[in-house]
């Protein structure tokens, strides 16, 4: 089962560019999904906040691969992010044009200041990028990656380590990530994530 980031990209695109981020959408350069070989990462500590964000990979140029990277970076930053309530490295990265630009960005920090004040952050924040692959491109500078995870039970957090929300494990658990391409660099233009069952 896909999540629908694609199908509602290219129905959105049928429709109107404008609405073509607000869905999150994205796509490949080629009939052929690209895919890259991606080390599993093995399930670590929880990162404290005090956890180093993730380094933005280097692109010397537009290519499957490199928006690979870019995804994966998300995700890593992702995990950063619940786990200290940061959201600096995705909305750094955030998308700015007019018919790319990343509202999630901006929602993602509003919850997590929102998660700040109260005192809670998510333990464990890890979910390792099983695999990752190109699977559709819908405007001339905007691609879709996905990235196959897992994700283990999870909670939200107090000061005191008690955990105030559970999340049940979600053995196959899928990350569209929006990808674009902008003035010689990449930068996210949403993501939509859940089980895929």
């Amino acid at each position: 089962m896909r999540l629908g980031l694609v199908a509602r990209a290219t129905a959105v695109t049928a429709l109107t560019a404008l609405l073509l981020v607000t869905s999150a959408c994205g796509g490949g350069d080629s009939k052929t999904p690209a895919s890259a070989p991606v080390r599993e990462e093995s399930p670590s500590a929880s990162p404290s906040p005090t956890a180093t964000p993730p380094q933005l990979p280097s692109a010397s140029g537009n290519t499957s691969a490199g928006r690979i990277a870019f995804a994966t970076y998300f995700v890593k930053a992702y995990n950063y992010a619940f786990a200290t309530n940061d959201a600096t490295p995705i909305t750094s990265v955030g998308a700015t044009g007019k018919r790319t630009r990343c509202t999630m960005c901006t929602e993602l920090k509003t919850y997590l200041d929102g998660q700040q004040a109260k005192g809670l952050h998510l333990e464990p924040a890890d979910l390792p990028v099983k695999r990752a692959f190109e699977t559709a491109r819908v405007l001339d500078n905007v691609w879709v990656v996905d990235i196959q995870s897992r994700a283990g039970k999870r909670a939200d957090v107090d000061a005191s380590g008690h955990a105030v929300k559970t999340y049940p494990a979600k053995k196959n658990y899928l990350i569209e990530v929006g990808v674009a391409w902008e003035n010689g660099r990449y930068r996210l233009t949403g993501w939509k994530s859940g089980e895929n069952k």
